[in-house]
């Protein structure tokens, strides 16, 4: 999520805690469908030990808290 609005700045906090877990434990971290976009950043979908990152409830509750906004 870009810009530097309370959500995306939620999803990023979110984001940067999962990865500091995943770096201080033995976790299999996999990046699926790796691909360029437009604007020359990247996206994918990740899974770490096998269990998709975007199942997260916390990262689904922000996922929904800005499709709530967008309404």
């Amino acid at each position: 999520m870009p810009g530097n609005d309370d959500l995306s700045i939620a999803v990023r906090d979110r984001l940067n805690a999962l990865l500091a877990s995943m770096i201080h434990q033995h976790k299999h971290i996999v990046l699926h469908d790796l691909r360029e976009l437009d604007d020359g950043t990247f996206a994918a979908t990740v899974t770490v030990n096998g269990a998709s990152l975007a199942s997260d409830p916390i990262l689904l509750e922000l996922r929904e808290k800005h499709t709530s906004t967008i309404r």
